[in-house]
């Protein structure tokens, strides 16, 4: 009898042991069921951080939603971390928002990406999945290291030299010059111009998405503050840079608008470099051609007419005082206005004296030049119509004084002097031998 109720007893107690294993299990697996949570409301987006940057999920998901980080690169260690609401259990999904679990615990939460692409943030106030209405803010951070810094690599380019640049993954720099956010990579460019005037920034070509386009001069040092917006760009065109001043150098700054690839290839395009780039000399009486096609970097107004042509800029320096005067020989394609100034004020678009504005051969007076005294002769047409004419400058005699001879004692000279005036005479008395005369005697 007593053996009896001893085997019944641990029959029952041995049930009993099951049953409490079989319920702890059950109670496990539903913990475990539990914790990958799977939530149905959206909120809030962002690109995967560069390594070694942390950014904003959201400021306010609820308990009980979850938000998309895209762009994350593969096998990629990063940490989730959430504060707000009533708890924060976060669960990490792949692909999309029901996909294969990631990860899942309490913030915060470091997992490791398996694949590049989209991921899952769920938050949750339990292991449970519990829900709340409360704002729960959500950061994320890359763990595999820093970012290079943009300044450690910066091209040089040159005018009409086309630059490719690939943007993908997080950058450091977000100047927000253009009116955008750029969480993308950035890429700098070193350009010194040749020639001051207004330059441009054509893309040529351009895949992916935006890029925002920016530049700073050098001297303000290689940074993410100080950069004017040239234009954000996602497909081929031109924008003006504005005035740039010739050997001063510049920094040129993409900056992607995302995280995901992309692609421009642009250049930048180059003012004319200007007619005081090539000045040519020209001498008395010595004929010159040129021809003038295209548009123009000046218009001085001292003809009265605008020239937005070509010029060509020569230099003539004068061996004699006094009046001198433009001859053109040969004239074809239209009016070219001929201009003059002393070298000394500066080969620039001012202080230009007009001469005459000229279409067809002609003579027109300059004025008196100075003997010695550099000056600029400007030719500049007055259509871009290729327009070609040859000129000269005549100038005066030469006067008495440009040539001296010198003589000695009881040497014989001979001098012939042309053109009498009001029928003067000349005579010239070489007889003595000691002394050279000369009478002039006026008949009126």
């Amino acid at each position: 009898m007593r053996n009896f109720y001893l085997k019944t007893h641990i029959r029952i107690l041995s049930r009993m042991r099951i049953l409490c294993l079989l319920m702890l299990a059950i109670t496990f697996s539903n913990l475990n069921i539990q914790a990958q949570c799977t939530n149905t409301s959206a909120f809030g987006s962002v690109a995967a951080p560069g390594p070694g940057l942390t950014v904003s999920i959201t400021t306010c998901a609820f308990g009980g939603e979850y938000s998309t980080v895209t762009a994350a690169a593969a096998t990629t260690s990063y940490t989730v971390t959430g504060t707000g609401g009533t708890g924060n259990y976060i669960t990490i999904r792949q692909g999309t928002s029901g996909g294969p679990v990631i990860a899942f615990g309490f913030s915060p939460l470091t997992w490791t990406s398996t694949v590049a692409g989209s991921y899952f943030v769920h938050v949750n106030t339990t292991a449970a999945c519990g829900t709340d209405a409360s704002c729960h803010a959500l950061t994320i951070t890359n763990n595999s290291g820093s970012t290079p810094d943009p300044c450690t690599s910066i091209s040089t380019i040159a005018c009409a030299a086309p630059a490719t640049a690939t943007l993908v993954g997080a950058g450091v720099w977000s100047p927000g010059s253009c009116g955008f956010t750029t969480p993308g990579n950035e890429k700098i460019y070193s350009f010194t111009p040749t020639v001051t005037g207004v330059h441009s920034l054509q893309v040529t070509s351009a895949s992916g998405g935006f890029v925002d386009y920016m530049y700073k001069a050098a001297s303000g040092g290689c940074s993410a503050t100080g950069w004017t917006c040239i234009q954000d760009l996602s497909a081929a065109a031109t924008a003006t840079i504005g005035t740039l001043t010739a050997g001063v150098e510049y920094y040129i700054l993409l900056d992607a608008e995302g995280t995901s690839s992309r692609t421009h290839t642009f250049q930048i395009n180059c003012p004319a470099a200007g007619p005081c780039a090539s000045i040519s000399t020209i001498a008395c009486a010595t004929p010159a051609t040129t021809t003038l096609v295209g548009a123009g970097a000046w218009s001085p107004n001292s003809c009265g007419f605008t020239t937005a042509g070509n010029e060509k800029v020569y230099s003539f320096t004068p061996t004699v005082t006094g009046v001198h005067s433009l001859q053109v020989t040969a004239a074809s394609g239209g009016f070219v206005d001929y201009f003059y100034k002393a070298a000394s004020g500066g080969c620039s678009a001012t202080g230009w004296t007009c001469i005459q504005d000229i279409s067809a051969p002609t003579t027109a007076s300059i004025g008196t030049l100075t003997a010695g005294v550099e000056y600029y002769i400007l030719l500049d047409a007055e259509s871009t119509a290729s327009v070609t004419h040859t000129f000269q400058i005549d100038c005066p005699p030469a006067g008495p004084c440009s040539s001296i001879t010198t003589i000695a004692c009881a040497a014989p000279a001979t001098a012939t002097l042309v053109e009498l005036v009001f029928g003067a005479q000349v005579t010239v008395d070489l007889a003595h031998p000691a002394m050279k005369k000369f009478i002039v005697l006026h008949q009126m």
